[in-house]
């Protein structure tokens, strides 16, 4: 405010009273951002101007004289642009971003998009984009940023590497956004990595052998069967159960425990009988639909 914009000036033939000259501004001053003084021509700014609301204006400038009988006049045209300046620093509407990929997709798979908020427009709204810092440390040395990418220009996140559930299923990435005068603003972004079910269960024996009493009861524990599973998280999980169902034995799910459901005689058996050997099938699965089994 009070910024010097220009000089307009005229000139008049005439001499003496007749010659002077008086100048005002007729249009484009609807919101009294300007001052023209009427006999210097000085145009000033008496209003502060905001790039965001408007970028140039057209005033359109009078210059009378001072003739008794006829006043003669001329008109000009003044085009003041507006130059923007830096008023806002970018930002981000949420300091953290929760992310999620599966595990073994192709390098430079898509993983998710960062946007930040700058309320300038213009070339001072424009943002780019990088991976600043890892927020995790592995053995003392941050890993995170070797493992992703992102397109400076839209945010985008995409793989650098091939990631593995099983090696590692938590990264943590300090992203920044940056307008052209080097203002900056940053978020920090968890990215989960979903495993698949990569392996099948294996059982620790490719066969067992139980013996029980041939006095026995119903909920007596007849052995227990064990497979392990080289997935992690919930495809790592092992549940149990009989393959077919059976009116005798029943499997818990969780800890592999055979029981008698009911007490066993072996006159009554309907079961497959091999040499006083009775044969149960018992699958191991992840509780996940449709899991690898053994």
């Amino acid at each position: 405010v009070g910024s010097h914009i220009t000089m307009v000036s005229a000139s008049d033939y005439d001499a003496g009273y007749n010659a002077e000259v008086t100048y005002s501004i007729i249009s484009g001053n609807d919101k009294g951002h300007f001052r023209l003084d009427g006999k210097t021509g000085s145009l000033d700014l008496v209003r502060p101007l905001d790039y965001e609301e408007t970028v140039t204006f057209s005033l359109t400038i009078q210059a009378s004289d001072e003739g008794a009988d006829i006043k003669n006049m001329a008109f000009a045209a003044v085009f003041v642009s507006v130059l923007d300046d830096n008023d806002y620093a970018p930002m981000f509407v949420f300091s953290n971003l929760d992310c999620s990929v599966h595990e073994n997709l192709p390098l430079f798979s898509f993983v998710c998009t960062i946007s930040a908020l700058d309320f300038d427009t213009g070339p001072y709204g424009n943002l780019s984009y990088s991976i600043q810092s890892s927020c995790l440390s592995v053995h003392g040395t941050s890993v995170d940023d070797d493992m992703f990418l992102i397109d400076p220009l839209t945010g985008a996140i995409h793989t650098k590497q091939i990631l593995d559930f099983e090696h590692q299923n938590k990264y943590c990435l300090v992203a920044q956004a940056r307008d052209k005068s080097d203002a900056t603003a940053t978020v920090t972004i968890w990215v989960t990595v979903e495993g698949t079910d990569e392996f099948d269960p294996v059982f620790n024996q490719d066969q067992y052998f139980f013996s029980f009493p041939e006095r026995n009861e119903a909920g007596q524990l007849v052995g227990r069967v064990s497979a392990s599973d080289y997935d992690r998280g919930l495809d790592g999980v092992i549940h149990y159960s009989l393959l077919k169902s059976s009116p005798f034995f029943s499997v818990n799910q969780s800890s592999g425990a055979i029981y008698l459901t009911k007490s066993f005689h072996r006159k009554r058996s309907s079961m497959k009988r091999k040499e006083g050997t009775l044969e149960l099938l018992i699958k191991a699965h992840s509780p996940k639909r449709d899991s690898k089994f053994s």
